[in-house]
């Protein structure tokens, strides 16, 4: 009888995990707590409903089940309820590595492992089976952190505005970039942020004079085109521009980039829409039954050809 009693006793620390958990799904499934969206699977999974319901509902459910069976002392029943939702939660983890990691989902994934851990029986048998699925978890739940890590360490825009209209990655040793920069940098009010990366040893000195430079207040034209003048200075270089130079390379190689410069663009330029002034070339008339060729509108301007130097574009940055 004694051991009955002490079995319905309400289990405090699940239930205090469970009540954690309750709060945080209803405050997400409510549009709060946001500050938390930093990586683009926030975008990706609040859009995932069952019947128009999101999932952050289910996850409220679950809690306030075991928060209920918790306050009855019904562990083992608690505990099952755990276990199918840890399991259930293996494969989102894993659908969340194949495509984007969602903070917020994690750390309902992590409240839900706690409280899987404080409902655990004590008995050998049960912690046997209960840490082979733990570990199951685990090989889903870390490549989401690394992901994480990896998309949460950004890039370096050493001039520009927050939410530019275009993003310019640039090496000084690229004669093609050399070009961009000079052209896209003329006019100062225009949204554009610029990103260096560093493709020889000698890029890290002329981006560390730029970055001097616009500290003293001179414009990213006249910065860019002091450095390219100056020898490459023999200067230490500090180790927080060595970092932030990776960062951007690292983001490049996460896009499988293989030549730059690289322009990202919101939305589509106006100039490439702008239609030109009809050329007055002679329109020449195809026999009947030539071979057809592709036809091109000469209004569009001509986006087949890309300029840039790298592995594959057949002019190697400076060495």
């Amino acid at each position: 009888m004694f051991e009955q009693s002490r079995k319905s006793k309400p289990a405090w620390v699940p239930v205090f995990i469970a009540l954690s958990g309750l709060a945080y799904t209803i405050l997400n499934a409510l549009g709060q707590g946001q500050e938390l969206c930093i990586t683009a699977g926030c975008t990706l999974f609040k859009d995932i409903t069952v019947q128009g319901y999101s999932l952050w509902w289910a996850g409220s459910l679950f809690f306030g089940l075991v928060l209920i069976l918790g306050l009855l002392g019904k562990r083992t029943l608690a505990f099952s309820l755990a276990s199918l939702a840890l399991l259930c939660d293996i494969f989102l983890l894993l659908f969340m590595a194949v495509t984007a990691p969602c903070v917020p989902c994690l750390v309902v994934a992590a409240v839900m492992a706690l409280l899987f851990l404080a409902l655990q029986p004590g008995d050998s048998h049960g912690r046997k089976k209960g840490n082979v699925l733990l570990v199951l978890w685990l090989f889903a739940f870390c490549p989401n952190i690394v992901a994480t890590v990896n998309e949460t360490m950004g890039t370096w825009a050493m001039y520009g505005k927050d939410r530019a209209d275009m993003q310019v990655f640039f090496s000084p040793s690229c004669p093609v970039c050399q070009e961009t920069v000079t052209r896209l940098s003329a006019n100062p009010d225009a949204r554009i942020a610029f990103f260096p990366v560093a493709e020889t040893p000698d890029d890290v000195a002329t981006i560390s004079a730029m970055q001097t430079s616009l500290e003293e207040g001179t414009s990213l034209l006249v910065a860019f085109n002091r450095a390219l003048r100056a020898s490459a200075p023999d200067r230490d270089i500090p180790l927080s521009l060595r970092w932030n130079l990776f960062r951007n390379k690292a983001h490049l190689g996460s896009l499988g980039v293989t030549r730059i410069p690289v322009i990202i663009t919101n939305g589509v330029p106006k100039s490439l829409l702008a239609h030109p002034a009809p050329s007055s070339a002679p329109v020449i008339s195809m026999p009947a039954g030539s071979p057809a060729t592709p036809s091109v509108d000469p209004l569009l301007p001509d986006i087949n050809g890309f300029a840039g130097c790298g592995d594959d574009a057949g002019v190697p940055c400076k060495e």
